[in-house]
């Protein structure tokens, strides 16, 4: 999944077509046949695998609530940035940045984890699994954003 996001990011910079194409075909080649399917997924917005057709119900506000469980930082703090980002996961990346999170998180843990997310009974169940997650992960900030896309807000 870190690799995935660097990819994006790379992807994201550039504005070569051809480029663009190559940089994906690179890394989809560097792949198992799983990890495809799984970046596949993920790339297309639906990130966890046909056995779990529900979808992820989750709002900006549980993102809120997991970041700042797991993040050194108060509610100002976290208003202030959503207010400059407009973005929940955004935010939340730029906040977790400097925390001791250092597990890479693999296509395969990202599918996991989305898994566990369809299958909470509550939102506090969701926030606690977040709550972890933002805990043991290292941050990569476009991460949150790229796929937590129904966490965005419009800023109003």
């Amino acid at each position: 999944m870190d690799r995935l996001a660097e990819v994006c990011d790379r992807v994201a910079a550039s504005n070569s077509r051809l480029r663009k194409v190559s940089t994906l075909a690179r890394y989809f080649r560097e792949l198992g046949d799983k990890d495809l399917e799984r970046a596949i997924s993920f790339l297309i917005g639906r990130p966890v695998v046909r056995e779990h057709s529900a979808k992820l119900s989750m709002g900006w506000a549980a993102l809120r609530d997991a970041g700042l469980a797991a993040m050194p930082w108060d509610d100002e703090t976290f208003r202030l940035c959503m207010h400059e980002t407009g973005d929940a996961g955004e935010a939340i990346g730029l906040l977790l940045r400097n925390t001791p999170g250092s597990e890479p998180l693999s296509l395969e843990g990202a599918e996991e984890l989305f898994v566990r997310l369809l299958l909470a009974l509550n939102t506090r169940h969701k926030v606690e699994i977040l709550t972890d997650a933002f805990r043991r992960y290292k941050s990569i900030r476009r991460r949150e954003r790229q796929f937590f896309p129904e966490a965005r807000m419009s800023s109003a």
